[in-house]
């Protein structure tokens, strides 16, 4: 189940949603939707998205907690 503090990162298993980049003026948000026993992340738009357009969210992720 995806709770706070769970990060999702698709190096090694990901998909073309690592594509997505951070924005503090998002137009897209991810959600969590369940389809049977199984969690998935989901990207819904804002608003209408031209295509050429990058999908932009704000992933509300710090990196003030230095790893040494």
């Amino acid at each position: 189940m995806i709770t706070a503090g769970w990060v999702i990162d698709g190096r090694n298993f990901g998909s073309e949603a690592h594509f997505i980049n951070s924005s503090h003026e998002p137009n897209c948000v991810l959600e969590t939707w369940w389809v049977g026993n199984t969690q998935h992340v989901v990207v819904r738009t804002l608003r209408a998205l031209s295509a050429s357009e990058e999908i932009l969210v704000y992933y509300n992720f710090s990196t003030d907690d230095k790893q040494e």
